[in-house]
C-alpha cells in the first residue's frame, strides 16, 4: 500500500528539474514525503533561483477530511519554512453535493487564509468560489464550469484582486488591474 512517483520536465529557465514523491497509509492517514529541484521565481527575492523542497503531508478523514503539510524551502539567497493545515466537508443542499475547504498557510513572509466552496447543479454546470485573504490583500474567484462533453469543459470566471500586486500574483505588466473576466476552454485528450 506504498507508492512511488517520479518526474522530470524542462522549463525556460532550466532543464533539469525533477521531483520525487513517496506515499505510504498509516490507519486512516495518507502520509507524502516530496521532493522538488527545479529552478523559478523565488517569493523572497522575486528572481529566478535554484530551489530544493523538501514537503511532508498528511491527510485523512475524520467525519471532516483534514490535512496538514510542512515545507522547507532552500533558495540561493534564503530559506523559507511553510505550514499548511485545512479541512474540508461535503455536505448536500436541496438535493446537490457542495463541496466546501478552509485552508490556512503561514511562513515568515506572513500568513493567509483560502476559503472555497463548490457546488455541482447538475451533470452540466458546476460552480466555484473562492476567496484568498492574506492581511489586506483579497483575490476573489467566482467560476461557472460547463461541462460539455467528456472531452470539453468551457469556464467563465471573475476575478478580483485587491492591493495584491505585492505578493506576485500579478506580473509587472498587468499589477494594477484590480478584475478581469475570464473565458478558458479545456480540452482533454
Amino acid at each position: 500500500m506504498s507508492r512511488l512517483e517520479l518526474i522530470g520536465f524542462k522549463s525556460d529557465e532550466k532543464d533539469e528539474n525533477f521531483a520525487g514523491r513517496y506515499t505510504f497509509l498509516i490507519d486512516d492517514f495518507e502520509v507524502m514525503m516530496n521532493y522538488f529541484h527545479i529552478t523559478g521565481s523565488s517569493p523572497i527575492t522575486n528572481k529566478i533561483e535554484k530551489n530544493e523542497r523538501i514537503v511532508l503531508e498528511a491527510k485523512g478523514d475524520m467525519i471532516v477530511g483534514i490535512w496538514g503539510q510542512i515545507s522547507y524551502d532552500r533558495y540561493e539567497t534564503d530559506d523559507l519554512y511553510t505550514l499548511v493545515t485545512g479541512i474540508d466537508y461535503n455536505f448536500d443542499l436541496y438535493q446537490k453535493n457542495v463541496y466546501t475547504a478552509l485552508e490556512g498557510f503561514y511562513n515568515k513572509e506572513g500568513g493567509g487564509t483560502y476559503f472555497t466552496y463548490n457546488l455541482r447543479i447538475n451533470e452540466s454546470f458546476e460552480f466555484y468560489q473562492g476567496c484568498l485573504l492574506i492581511d489586506d490583500e483579497v483575490y476573489l474567484n467566482t467560476t461557472l464550469n460547463y461541462i460539455y462533453n467528456d472531452y470539453m469543459n468551457f469556464e467563465f470566471a471573475y476575478n478580483y484582486y485587491h492591493n495584491f500586486e505585492k505578493y506576485g500574483y500579478l506580473t509587472e505588466d498587468n499589477k494594477e488591474l484590480t478584475s478581469e473576466i475570464v473565458f478558458r476552454t479545456k480540452m482533454f485528450f
